[in-house]
């Protein structure tokens, strides 16, 4: 792939998207490298090397952003190129979310920005206040509520996912719509699957918040968008794609439906001081027609929970 893209930018020498394109291949190559060094293998030509491709992966691109400044892509890649708790990460995060909204092409790219404004600040936070605060906390990031920052990413993150529930328009990088239909099916179910990783986190990130009348409900939602959105991809029984996408659809699907699965309607009166037995009992029906739903789907724990699982042991 990277020989591919320097011959692409080679043609295109001025284009940012290409160049921030590489600059991720290149930081994932050394990110490769360098767990494999971490693994206990030899270490000291993967580590010169995978130094070498940071390095060149960060002058693509700043290259990006002198090519393109009033463009999102070098600042995105910066944002994923830069350490996980470092100040300049979230800075260049922020610059491409801000200008990812002021052109609705970068829909798909911006929900991807805005979903990380909202987890990546809560897991650094996580790991630096590890041993200091349970994880069983009220306060503890990952169960702690939105504050009013947050609450604005999400209702932006709202407004984002709504533009793409529904649609198969909207082509992120900037091309227009006059391409073959192949071209266009196969960028739709991209561009689906994506999306559908993207309600995934978002379903696993408010599974544990509180307050859990507000915060379940969002869950919930969110892992049935996930659902919905690979039913529309293709059905997890037949496969339509190569055996490798397929086999990562339908092992993401089933950790959706585990996950959604798991997660209960709140009580009544949780939300809004109303615990009369009528909606108690609304409530225990609804659940028992969910959950059984929800069980004839999922016959077993995908094996990605069962190693999480035992890995906290």
């Amino acid at each position: 792939k990277e020989s591919q893209l320097r011959k692409r930018l080679e043609e295109k020498p001025k284009n940012a998207k290409l160049m921030s394109e590489l600059a991720l291949h290149l930081a994932q190559r050394s990110n490769e490298l360098a767990a494999a060094s971490k693994a206990g293998k030899p270490a000291s030509a993967e580590k010169s090397e995978s130094e070498r491709l940071q390095k060149q992966a960060i002058i693509f691109a700043e290259r990006a952003i002198q090519t393109a400044p009033q463009k999102p892509f070098g600042y995105a890649a910066l944002s994923n190129i830069y350490p996980a708790d470092s100040a300049e990460r979230m800075t260049m995060l922020q610059q491409a979310t801000s200008l990812s909204e002021k052109d609705d092409k970068h829909t798909i790219a911006l929900i991807s920005l805005l979903v990380r404004q909202l987890l990546e600040p809560r897991e650094s936070e996580a790991r630096r206040v590890k041993g200091q605060i349970g994880k069983a906390s009220k306060q503890h990031p990952s169960k702690r509520q939105l504050n009013s920052a947050e609450d604005s990413v999400y209702e932006k993150l709202k407004v984002a996912l709504t533009k793409t529930r529904g649609s198969d328009n909207g082509n992120d990088d900037g091309h227009n719509n006059n391409k073959n239909n192949s071209k266009k099916s196969i960028t739709s179910g991209e561009q689906k699957h994506f999306l559908a990783q993207q309600e995934y986190k978002l379903g696993l990130f408010f599974r544990k918040k509180h307050p859990a009348s507000v915060q379940v409900p969002r869950a919930r939602q969110h892992l049935t968008n996930c659902l919905k959105q690979y039913s529309t991809i293709s059905s997890p029984e037949t496969p339509s794609s190569s055996s490798s996408s397929f086999s990562s659809h339908r092992s993401e699907f089933a950790m959706a439906n585990f996950w959604l699965g798991t997660l209960q309607e709140p009580a009544a009166g949780t939300a809004d001081g109303d615990s009369s037995q009528t909606n108690a009992n609304n409530n225990s029906n609804n659940n028992e027609a969910n959950n059984s739903s929800n069980n004839n789907q999922v016959s077993r724990c995908p094996p990605e929970y069962i190693v999480g699982l035992y890995s906290t042991f």
